[in-house]
């Protein structure tokens, strides 16, 4: 028996696509037959099998159409479900392939992403069959000059846990073993690792890795906590993609319309003000945000979660409100920092990354507060477990706990250990970040003001001068650091 949000939202989506197919016979009686006999079970048969379902949702995805995604929630509830439970693979490994045309623009963009991340704003397709995959990248070669052939190869390793659903779909799928099919979620995440040209084919090949939502994590700088609320809904999942679009306004849209549909008893509420609350603080608006996170913690209550993860994340980001808010309570983030290290159950694991950035958090607000000594205490904390997770100091997130560090330091006007840290972050981006990149001149900029706190004026000089040119090269000339320094 379907429930009612599923036969309401059914209806909302055979509507929408009666209007677009009218006139079409013969897709308009597929429709009908779609609105009786669909349920959860087949979805991925019709996902495969029908124009009108994997078109129409796709190209929504990508356009970010809110009002078209809204009335797909059901299908995209029933995918993310069915894939999760098909997620299931006897090989550790798996290497996956799929053929389509790219302009020559996008091929542009891939290479320059190289050793970067990329979300997938629509369900992604694979073959394991290499020369099915090739022959859909090399029958699309004439359809226009400026359409390239390209043929992803994506290597999957199976186990690890935090991925985003994949499966083998082949037995649910119109097409059976025909084409052999793997596919992912849409929002997956892959790192691009090269592109080449083969020229025996003809065709150019990508090469792409999926990535855990942990890795990711660990390669971002900035303070993230992307999930929370128990699984990942229908809800959650559109409008991370959203989120992940950069489409803030369409996902706050999405989510405020999708809050007034919801009954009182509804627990998804709690999901949408959580969402509400992340977008807010990805636009900056801190102050916005902390009455949602607040009404997340106040629904506990009335939806208590099974652990302690929700109110744990959701004691940070209001910390992360009062912290960065026009008035820059510093006392009360700190005490929701301290909550969210109290009562989160993965906080004091060492190999949660989560655990780095509630450190880090709680050691900004002393900074401002003056109690340098407990500033670096909590800096050093975080350093300490990215070390032991990475196993490595070259990696940009060590950089920048270094860079944290020394600018303790400057403010305790203790300058030679702040040029010791500065110098340290500074060697490790060089290594590790793009020769332009604007850590990099970040580093630069640092170091020149020490050097000038300690009278080494002809080094402040140097620095500075290096600082400039890659700002400029990052940002352009109307940047307001660059004009700044060309001032000095």
């Amino acid at each position: 028996m379907r429930s009612v949000d599923i036969e309401t939202s059914l209806d909302e989506y055979v509507s929408m696509c009666k209007l677009q197919y009218k006139g079409n016979l013969r897709q308009l009686k597929t429709i009908e037959e779609f609105q009786q006999t669909y349920d959860a079970e087949h979805c991925l048969w019709w996902y495969s099998k029908e124009v009108f379902l994997y078109s129409i949702l796709n190209r929504a995805l990508r356009a970010g159409d809110i009002d078209t995604l809204y009335t797909f929630r059901f299908i995209i509830r029933d995918l993310y479900q069915t894939l999760q439970e098909n997620k299931q693979f006897n090989q550790p490994i798996l290497e996956l392939y799929r053929g389509q045309a790219l302009s020559v623009d996008e091929l542009s963009r891939i290479e320059a992403s190289i050793g970067q991340y990329i979300s997938m704003n629509s369900f992604f397709s694979t073959s394991i069959k290499r020369p099915v995959a090739l022959l859909f990248a090399q029958s699309t070669d004439t359809i226009s000059s400026n359409l390239k052939p390209v043929l992803f190869h994506t290597r999957v390793n199976t186990q690890p846990p935090d991925t985003k659903p994949f499966g083998d779909v082949q037995k649910f799928s119109h097409f059976g073993e025909v084409e052999s099919e793997i596919l992912f979620l849409l929002g997956s995440v892959f790192r691009t690792q090269g592109i080449r040209f083969q020229n025996d084919e003809p065709v150019h090949i990508v090469d792409l890795e999926l990535c855990g939502e942990q890795e990711i994590e660990l390669k971002d700088l900035y303070i993230r906590m992307r999930t929370g609320i128990g699984e990942e809904t229908n809800i959650k999942i559109l409008g991370n993609v959203l989120k992940d679009m950069g489409l803030h306004n369409k996902a706050l849209k999405y989510y405020q319309n999708l809050l007034k549909q919801l009954k009182q008893n509804d627990s998804s509420i709690q999901s949408c003000c959580y969402g509400i609350g992340q977008v807010k603080q990805l636009q900056g608006d801190y102050d916005g945000s902390l009455s949602y996170f607040q009404m997340v913690l106040g629904l506990e209550s009335k939806f208590p979660s099974k652990d302690k993860i929700v109110p744990g994340f959701t004691h940070n980001y209001i910390g992360i409100a009062y912290h960065y808010g026009k008035n820059f309570d510093y006392s009360r983030a700190l005490e929701h920092y301290r909550q969210a290290f109290d009562i989160h159950p993965k906080v004091k694991d060492r190999e949660f990354i989560g655990t780095a950035y509630v450190y880090q958090n709680l050691a900004t607000p002393y900074r401002a507060l003056e109690d340098y000594d407990k500033s670096l205490q909590y800096h050093h904390e975080c350093l300490n477990v990215k070390k032991e997770l990475f196993g490595t100091e070259q990696d940009w997130s060590i950089a920048a706990s270094y860079n944290n560090i020394g600018r303790v330091y400057h403010y305790k006007t203790d300058f030679r250990l702040a040029l010791e840290y500065y110098k340290k972050a500074s060697e490790i981006r060089l290594k590790t970040l793009p020769e332009n990149h604007h850590d990099i001149a970040a580093s630069f900029y640092n170091i020149a003001k020490v050097q000038k706190s300690l009278k080494d004026y002809r080094s402040a000089m140097e620095f500075s001068q290096r600082s400039l040119d890659l700002y400029t090269k990052a940002f352009g000339e109307s940047y307001p650091l660059v004009i700044d320094l060309k001032e000095k």
